[in-house]
Formats: C-alpha cells, sequence, structure tokens
C-alpha cells in the first residue's frame, strides 16, 4: 500500500488529525444538538408563562378601558385570544395548564376586583357600576355575590364601616 516510509509515516499522522478533527466536529455537533433540545424542551413553560403574563396584562389593560369608558363592550375570551394572536383553545389549554383554572374564572375574578374598586373608593351607585363593567344591575349582584359571598351594597357598608 506505501511505496516508503515517509508515506506511510504522513498517512499515520494524516489519519491522527482528520481523527481529531471528526471527533472534534462531533462533539460540537452534539453540544449544539443538546443545546437545541434543551432550549426546546424548555420553551413550552417559559412560552406559557409569556402567554400568562400576557393574558393577565391584557385583561388588566381592558377593564381599565371599560372604567375609563375608552371601552363599551366587554370583549369574548375568543376576541381576546385573537386580540393574543392565538387560537381560542390554546388560550385556555396554556392557562388552565399554568394557573390550574379556566381563563374565564380570572376574568371573573378581574371583574369583581374593579368593582370592589369602584364601590369603595367611588360614590357611584352600584346600577352604574353594573352598567359600567357593562353588567345588568340584578345580574351583577348575582355575580358579585357569587365570588364574594355577599351584595355589592353588603360590601360597600361593611368597608365603609371599617375605614
Amino acid at each position: 500500500m506505501f511505496k516508503c516510509r515517509i508515506q506511510k509515516l504522513f498517512y499515520a499522522s494524516f489519519c491522527k488529525i482528520e481523527w481529531g478533527i471528526i471527533f472534534t466536529v462531533v462533539q460540537k455537533k452534539i453540544a449544539t444538538f443538546t443545546c437545541i433540545m434543551s432550549t426546546r424542551i424548555n420553551k413550552p413553560e417559559k412560552r406559557s408563562k409569556e402567554i400568562t403574563k400576557a393574558y393577565f396584562a391584557f385583561l388588566d389593560n381592558h377593564l381599565n378601558d371599560i372604567v375609563t369608558g375608552r371601552e363599551t363592550v366587554m370583549m369574548e375570551l375568543n376576541e381576546i385570544a385573537a386580540a393574543l394572536f392565538m387560537s381560542h383553545t390554546h388560550l385556555t389549554d396554556t392557562i388552565q395548564q399554568t394557573m390550574g383554572h379556566h381563563p374565564c374564572h380570572f376574568y371573573d375574578l378581574k371583574i369583581i376586583e374593579q368593582a370592589k374598586r369602584l364601590l369603595l373608593t367611588t360614590s357611584r351607585s352600584i346600577a352604574d357600576i353594573a352598567l359600567t363593567l357593562t353588567y345588568d344591575p340584578s345580574n351583577f349582584s348575582k355575580f358579585f355575590k357569587k365570588f364574594t359571598g355577599q351584595t355589592p351594597g353588603a360590601f360597600r357598608r361593611q368597608h365603609h364601616k371599617q375605614s
């Protein structure tokens, strides 16, 4: 195979160098693959947290717009999902997975939070607050009582006595 000893030494050196290069390339490929896979494995958790954070920020902004009168219609969940550039199903599944409840549960809690704030910081009538939050006054009282255990009037009286 080799005509002289120099060819044999050259070939042996070349093989060592070539195998060294191949080994280094393979190591780099494995490191790159491991990095990509760990990113993909961790990405759903990171993305789900981003979606959850975006959902709650959107709710806060939307309800603030409702209270201040910049918006007059309460958005439905599918409209919120569209505004966040995702499907209703993806938003629902993600929030349910990360928070343990359906997104509507948190939407309702945010509405109750706004209602409590309005009841305590303004002298507006309960009917006016209900209409501001796009509720019929009688339905609003039932909705409020379902989450707080008391009517809006009782809530306001109780907290004004404590102040």
